[in-house]
């Protein structure tokens, strides 16, 4: 399995998650696929209000922090304001 060994093996650890994410509204990628590597992901809705894509920004994990990734979620949702549900 490609990765660096941080990503989730268990069922269990992986809904846990998934409900985390649907609470924060965004997901992170902590160097879970490769080292030095971190992003946020945020939903893209369509006219019924169902998930139809996703977007992210990807960038060296030291620019990832507990500050700035509230900041990048924030101006994300502000684009996607502008573009959603559309389809």
């Amino acid at each position: 399995m490609v990765g660096t060994g941080k990503f989730h093996f268990l069922k269990e650890k992986l809904l846990e998650e998934l409900e985390e994410i649907r609470k924060r509204g965004y997901s992170t990628d902590n160097m879970e696929h490769e080292f030095g590597i971190s992003c946020v992901a945020v939903p893209l809705f369509g006219l019924s209000g169902e998930i139809i894509g996703a977007v992210s920004v990807s960038g060296p994990s030291l620019r990832f922090t507990a500050q700035t990734i509230p900041v990048i979620y924030a101006t994300m949702s502000g684009i996607l304001e502008e573009v959603q549900y559309v389809y």
